[in-house]
């Protein structure tokens, strides 16, 4: 095993591994922040269910299911957005036709074969 001895190998070494550290820990958060967005979501889904069923239950024809539809949208687009972070941090790009993450470099996409890049 080959042993760090001098001060400009440490850095060297620090400089690499700092910056990859950071990444993850963002990353980290990313993808916690996308879970509790997720849980938020599942909530809204029950709520929105169980008012769909009450109104069924009542007879009325007209159903008020506004506000949750907007909230489960606004959420649904701020998972949308964690998510591109976090595929800019794995080096990935959405594919515009199934919303698969591939490789930025692509010229298609792996799954679909939608022609990504000209």
């Amino acid at each position: 095993m080959k042993l760090i001895n001098s001060d400009s190998q440490k850095i060297g070494i620090a400089s690499t591994i700092i910056p990859k550290t950071e990444e993850l820990s963002e990353m980290k958060k990313l993808i916690l922040e996308r879970d509790r967005l997720k849980v938020g979501a599942s909530d809204l889904y029950g709520k929105l269910g169980q008012k769909v069923y009450q109104y069924y239950l009542s007879g009325e024809e007209r159903m008020d299911i506004t506000e949750e539809l907007a909230a489960l949208d606004a959420i649904n687009q701020q998972i949308e957005e964690t998510m591109k972070k976090v595929n800019i941090l794995n080096g990935l790009i959405i594919c515009p036709k199934c919303g698969a993450g591939i490789p930025a470099e692509s010229k298609e996409c792996p799954y679909c074969g939608y022609r990504v890049h000209k």
